[in-house]
């Protein structure tokens, strides 16, 4: 029997078809406990046992719940960012660990274009101010042949450019990693962090949170910016040091922010709630029916290799573990 663990909350959320998939296999276990909220280390560690494959969401998947999984061969993240799974501490164990990326790129650029244009109309303000019965016309910006700033240059950063070009905007872009053939085929640039800080009408982050981005955006760099500038950040909670930039609003450094990644202790911060010019989503940037269907079927598919001792050839291996 194979043991497969489901701690993705959102697995079988959008579309019950892969569940009904999974329920044809033969010799395949399914566990997935009911939660409102990701899994902490202890609940994982009584979780884990007898386990040979997780399906994980934002669950931490420690050193020591590793250590404690004594069947594990797969943790499959349900999406892409990898930074709740210890990876070193996997490959050692000789566990294989996969992800999807390209499988979101779409619906996150959506959401961050979304963004970009309730952050310049003051859509949400606007809204807001309707439900409470003011009648008070928000004055917004244009979006169009502003300069885009795009932190990570991406499977999601190149999708980001992509609609900005629709927006006849120019684009400015920083990655550690250049990709000079893309700059020249969706007409970007590359420049130096500090330079698209200071030039930019709205900076976008698309980039994983490791130690080299850790509180990238802090409050050096938030003073950089145009006073006018808005600020986006549907990637990692950390790449932007959220206090400070919650300071940079209220003192009017820059004139808005919108974030989909935080702390869990963030809505209990001081003055989130009395911003106007902060948006912030419940990590809903990769969130759509469709999306979150075809990332169910791409597991199935992969599970159907996996339950029969094959790698997946579908998903991407992060670790040379085996």
């Amino acid at each position: 029997m194979f043991n497969l663990l489901i701690t993705a909350r959102s697995f079988g959320f959008a579309s019950s078809k892969a569940l009904e998939e999974f329920g044809k296999f033969q010799n395949l276990s399914i566990d997935q406990p009911a939660h409102d909220l990701a899994f902490s280390e202890q609940q994982m560690l009584s979780l884990v046992p007898g386990m040979d494959a997780i399906i994980v969401g934002t669950d931490k998947i420690t050193r020591n719940v590793i250590q404690n999984a004594d069947r594990l061969k797969f943790i499959t993240k349900h999406g892409v960012g990898v930074d709740n799974i210890d990876l070193p501490a996997a490959t050692e164990a000789g566990i294989i660990v996969t992800n999807m990326p390209g499988i979101n790129d779409r619906a996150v650029a959506d959401m961050t274009f979304g963004m970009v244009l309730s952050l310049s109309r003051g859509i949400c303000r606007a809204s807001s101010q309707i439900k409470r019965r003011a009648w008070d016309k928000v004055l917004g910006h244009d979006v169009f042949g502003k300069v885009m700033g795009v932190i990570g240059t991406g499977n999601i950063g190149i999708e980001v450019i992509r609609r900005a070009s629709g927006f006849d905007m120019e684009v400015l872009a920083y990655d550690a990693f250049l990709n000079q053939e893309n700059a020249s085929k969706y007409n970007f640039r590359y420049v130096q962090l500090d330079k698209l800080l200071k030039s930019a009408d709205i900076i976008s982050i698309h980039i994983p949170l490791n130690p080299e981005t850790r509180d990238l955006i802090a409050a050096p760099e938030l003073l950089k910016m145009k006073k006018s500038a808005f600020l986006i950040n549907t990637s990692r909670a950390g790449i932007v040091n959220e206090k400070d930039l919650l300071n940079a609003l209220s003192l009017g450094t820059i004139a808005g922010a919108a974030i989909d990644v935080y702390p869990k202790d963030f809505p209990d911060y001081p003055g989130v709630y009395d911003l106007d010019n902060l948006i912030i989503t419940p990590h809903i940037a990769a969130y759509t029916y469709e999306t979150l269907e075809k990332m169910d079927l791409m597991i199935v598919e992969a599970y159907k290799e996996i339950v029969s001792g094959k790698l997946p050839s579908n998903l991407n291996i992060l670790n040379k573990a085996r």
